[in-house]
């Protein structure tokens, strides 16, 4: 069962999760994020999120990793404002020890989240994922 603070459908083709505006991840992004798995993303001020995971959502389906994801975009989406459009652009492609920094940092938020509902935090699995082309293999780095 889903509780106040989960995502609330509006529209067949947006929700809100904490006052954010969350988004199916349109189909020309497939090519670098599965549609079939878990995966968001920010653009501007709004969490894109695969078709499953809004799904979930649509549906009223209890999904602890899901909520997780959606804390881990909010930190992105408030490290953002901390910079300006133009800095933040180009330290997030410039510099491999910045993007790992910001990708440490939202991972905090969904170790936290996790921890609050007793669930462990795939640790494995992130390491992969942080060592991937999707990151720019910026973990491979340090």
């Amino acid at each position: 069962m889903l509780t106040a603070t989960d995502p609330v459908l509006v529209t067949p083709k947006y929700l809100i999760y904490e006052g954010i505006t969350i988004r199916k991840m349109p189909w020309f992004l497939w090519f670098a994020f599965n549609p079939k798995k878990r995966c968001a993303m920010v653009y501007n001020s709004q969490i894109y999120v695969s078709p499953k995971i809004f799904d979930f959502f649509r549906d009223r389906v209890q999904d602890y990793l899901s909520i997780a994801l959606l804390q881990h975009e909010i930190v992105h989406l408030e490290r953002k404002k901390q910079f300006s459009q133009l800095k933040r652009r180009w330290e997030y492609w410039s510099s491999a020890k910045f993007r790992l920094k910001e990708e440490l940092l939202a991972d905090e938020a969904t170790m936290r989240y996790l921890k609050e509902q007793k669930l462990s935090f795939p640790i494995e699995k992130r390491a992969k994922k942080l060592s991937s082309a999707l990151y720019l293999r910026f973990a491979n780095k340090y």
